[in-house]
C-alpha cells in the first residue's frame, strides 16, 4: 500500500515539474532575483524608494536603500558587485539603461548596487 501511495505522489510531483520550468511563480510576491542595494545619488526625496518599489514589482530582491556618498548623479548607474554581471544586466534592462559596470569591492552582501540618478522618473516607468 505504501508503495502505491509513494508511486502516486511521485507521479503527481513529476507532473508539476513542467509548470515550474515554464516560469510559474510558486511564491508570488516574494522577490527572487538577486540581492540589490538602491542608493539615492540624486538627492531627490524618495528617489531610492521609488526605484526600490519599481524593482520589487519586477521580482528583484531589494535588500536595502540609502543615500549614496554623493548626490550629483545625473544618470542612474547599475554596478555589478560580482564578476557574473547577469543580475546587473537584468536590473539595467528593467530600468531601461545601458549604464552598467563592474565594481570591484570586498562587499559580498549585494549582487548589485543601483545609484539612482536625476533621471530616475524615466528609469522607473
Amino acid at each position: 500500500m505504501v508503495l502505491i501511495v509513494a508511486t502516486f505522489v511521485g507521479i503527481r510531483s513529476a507532473d508539476a515539474l513542467p509548470e515550474q520550468k515554464k516560469g510559474v511563480d510558486l511564491f508570488p510576491g516574494i522577490p527572487s532575483v538577486g540581492k540589490i542595494q538602491v542608493l539615492n545619488g540624486c538627492g531627490a526625496d524618495g528617489a531610492a524608494l521609488i526605484v526600490k518599489e519599481f524593482l520589487r514589482k519586477r521580482n528583484f530582491d531589494v535588500k536595502s536603500t540609502g543615500n549614496a556618498p554623493m548626490s550629483n548623479y545625473q544618470s542612474t548607474l547599475v554596478a555589478s558587485r560580482t564578476r557574473d554581471m547577469s543580475i546587473a544586466r537584468q536590473v539595467a534592462d528593467a530600468l531601461h539603461t545601458d549604464n552598467v559596470f563592474l565594481m570591484r569591492a570586498q562587499d559580498t552582501l549585494y549582487n548589485v548596487t543601483v545609484y539612482v540618478g536625476a533621471d530616475y522618473k524615466d528609469r522607473a516607468r
